[in-house]
């Protein structure tokens, strides 16, 4: 017992030695404190020596009179020390002071930069600028961008169509106490267009509403502007997995779509002159520019409609390129998208009534001598509320020709009933399917879906013995080598990739059996399509997939009394993630070039996940001064910059001040010399400098 007692003296004692001593290391009662304030947009620690102050972002602590104290500042990731006030010497990050009294003493941190936009990946489109209105919508305005869930629209444009009875189109006609003139009338004369000067797009909405009040007036709607769905790419049939995916190889022994002729009209940005697709193409028109010439000018673009005409009917079995879905189709080439991937309402759906064989309202626009049998409308924008009853009117009114109207259904991984005019009711709403069979990451989904098709997924890869090449669609293109244009052919990825699937088997059907009707058609796709679980949808039904991924040989072998054929093949291997890296390089500057050279310990970097065709990326951290930003996708993560992989640089050198936020730095992505061509010179730097400042920074990462 009495040992247990001074156990408890012992420690008594001691701990009253330790608080003497701390309160002699610290001040003692009546000794002048210390306080440390931290201030700024950034984020730090102070520590003191001796101890006493370890803290953020405001503490104090005592000092006996007399003591000198030295603080130093230590920033948080992503800030910078900028400066001390209220020391007595300060340096670098280092403030001393002598205690003669209480002190205050300020510490200011700031946060670094950032350069933040959005990274596109191979094939997908980028700007927004009509062409086709260049007379009336200011060319060197700033492009128009809708606000969040708003379509875009061209402003003081209204299409109208009369009430039944109405027989001619007003020239003029008055509302909310604005003129709107008559431009011309439109798809055949179903629509009339109107325009008023000189109001904004929200002005415009509230226009169209005033005008479809109006007893005389059926309908009114703004002229939306419509974009592309799209993309990836790399080369050849072995390389073509989608095929196998929907049974061609093996419907090809039914049909190859050169029994009977058979009109596929591509409504798209053109096409180029491409020896894989010239054996195909009709004579088409051009609604952008207004002539006979459907000429691919490329651009942000990529040559989409190059690419969505080469899955339709490239040239197959001529030991050439690539194989197309029907081998005798004829392509109909109708440019209705300019070379960023944008048109509007109107140039579809004269383009639509073109092909369709429909006389057009404009002079000088000659019947087309070869109406379509499909249309493929790869191409699409947002539009709540439904359908327009009107526009489903219209398409209905081309679909009673016999025509089908195939549409994509949209990347953005939303509900596809905002999407138009894939949620129309006449139209056949196609979203995509990756290398398993499963719902792409990007595709739009939903009750409005008819069917699924390949459409590609270039966030991962596939194996063909030891080469490993993006999961993405693979068809003709073209790219630019010296100031010249090459005809080659590229992997993209979207749901415009997996619409002209669809519509290429439908071209089989019909060159198998003329007589079938484009409701026969789509109930025949859906029939035999490859229903989705959920799981494979990645929604809580597979009924948000439609019917299921097309099967070609199941739906050619309906009435060919054979037993049903087996079905598709898996892939070829196994698809694997790859990553996608954002670096912003440190500018050096070498003789008269800002960025002669890269400094790697000052760059900063972004793994990005590859979930759409568009996604954001941000890289923090970034100290003041100018930086080049560069995107790569490292296809076969051998942490090797290879030929054909996925490069992106922004063209324009970025300043980054202290605490500066960049935002709206695009980064368009492209392969890096497929097939051996060059690429243009971007800003300055040929993508082989910035690949190899790219191969410098993996190997140190």
């Amino acid at each position: 017992m009495a040992d247990a007692h001074d156990r408890v003296s012992k420690t008594l004692r001691l701990g009253a030695l330790a608080l003497v001593l701390a309160l002699a290391a610290c001040g003692g009662p009546g000794s002048p404190t210390l306080t440390v304030d931290v201030i700024g947009s950034g984020s730090g620690s102070i520590v003191s020596s001796p101890a006493g102050i370890d803290c953020g972002p405001t503490c104090r602590a005592a000092f006996p009179s007399g003591q000198t104290v030295t603080l130093e500042a230590q920033p948080a990731s992503g800030s910078v020390f900028t400066g001390w006030s209220g020391c007595s010497a300060a340096s670098g990050d280092t403030c001393t002071l002598t205690m003669t009294g209480s002190r205050t003493v300020t510490a200011s941190f700031t946060e670094l930069g950032s350069i933040g936009g959005t990274i596109v990946f191979p094939g997908d489109v980028v700007g927004p600028t009509p062409t086709l209105f260049r007379d009336t919508v200011e060319v060197d305005t700033p492009p128009l961008r809708a606000a969040a869930g708003e379509a875009e629209i061209v402003p003081g444009q209204v299409i109208v169509r009369f009430a039944p009875g109405v027989m001619r189109a007003a020239t003029t006609l008055q509302a909310a106490g604005v003129s709107l003139a008559l431009e011309r009338s439109a798809a055949g004369g179903a629509f009339s267009v109107y325009r008023a000067a000189g109001i904004t797009q929200a002005q415009t909405h509230d226009l169209v509403a005033v005008v479809a009040a109006r007893p005389d007036v059926d309908a009114a709607f703004p002229n939306w502007i419509l974009r592309t769905f799209k993309e990836p790419d790399d080369p050849f049939y072995a390389y073509q997995w989608h095929y196998p995916a929907i049974n061609l190889p093996l419907a090809w022994n039914t049909e190859d779509g050169t029994t009977n002729d058979v009109v596929v009209a591509v409504l798209d940005t053109g096409v180029i002159e491409h020896p894989d697709l010239e054996p195909s193409l009709l004579p088409g028109y051009d609604f952008i520019d207004g002539d006979d010439d459907p000429n691919d000018p490329g651009g942000a673009g990529a040559f989409h409609g190059t690419h969505v005409a080469g899955t339709v009917a490239a040239a197959t079995d001529n030991a050439a390129g690539v194989a197309g879905v029907s081998w005798g189709a004829s392509v109909l080439p109708v440019r209705v998208l300019d070379g960023d991937g944008v048109g509007t309402t109107l140039s579809i759906l004269d383009g639509i009534a073109w092909a369709a064989g429909l006389p057009t309202s404009d002079a000088g626009v000659a019947t087309n001598p070869n109406p379509a049998d499909v249309i493929n409308l790869s191409l699409g924008g947002t539009l709540l509320g439904g359908c327009p009853v009107a526009f489903d009117a219209f398409f209905a009114d081309v679909v009673e020709l016999g025509i089908a109207i195939v549409a994509a259904a949209g990347n953005a991984n939303v509900n596809a009933a905002d999407t138009f005019p894939a949620h129309c009711s006449n139209v056949v709403a196609v979203g995509a399917t990756g290398p398993e069979g499963t719902r792409a990451p990007y595709s739009n989904f939903g009750t409005t879906i008819d069917v699924m098709a390949p459409g590609g997924d270039i966030s991962r890869t596939l194996t063909r013995g030891i080469q490993a090449f993006p999961a993405g669609v693979l068809s003709t293109t073209g790219a630019v080598e010296g100031g010249s244009l090459v005809a080659t052919y590229a992997f993209y990825q979207g749901t415009s990739m997996a619409a002209p699937h669809a519509a290429g088997v439908m071209a089989l059907m019909l060159s198998a059996d003329p007589t079938l009707t484009p409701a026969q058609l789509v109930s025949r796709l859906g029939a035999t399509a490859v229903p989705l679980s959920a799981s494979a949808c990645g929604r809580p039904s597979g009924a948000e997939c439609g019917a299921g991924l097309i099967d070609a040989a199941a739906v050619l072998a309906l009435d060919s009394g054979d037993p049903p054929p087996p079905p598709p093949p898996p892939p070829p291997s196994e698809p694997a993630a790859v990553p996608t890296y954002v670096v912003a390089f440190y500018c050096i500057a070498v003789g008269v070039d800002p960025c002669g050279d890269v400094d790697l310990d000052r760059s900063g970097e972004s793994v990005v996940p590859t979930t759409s065709n568009e996604v954001p990326y941000t890289v923090a951290g970034l100290e003041p001064g100018t930086y080049l930003a560069v995107a790569w996708q490292d296809l076969n993560r051998n942490v090797v910059v290879d030929e054909g992989e996925p490069i992106g640089i922004h063209p324009n050198l970025i300043s980054v001040g202290l605490g500066q936020s960049r935002t709206g730095i695009t980064i368009v992505m492209t392969p890096w010399e497929p097939f051996g061509t060059s690429h243009t010179t971007v800003g300055g730097r040929t993508p082989e400098r910035v690949a190899s400042a790219l191969q410098r920074w993996a190997n140190e990462r």
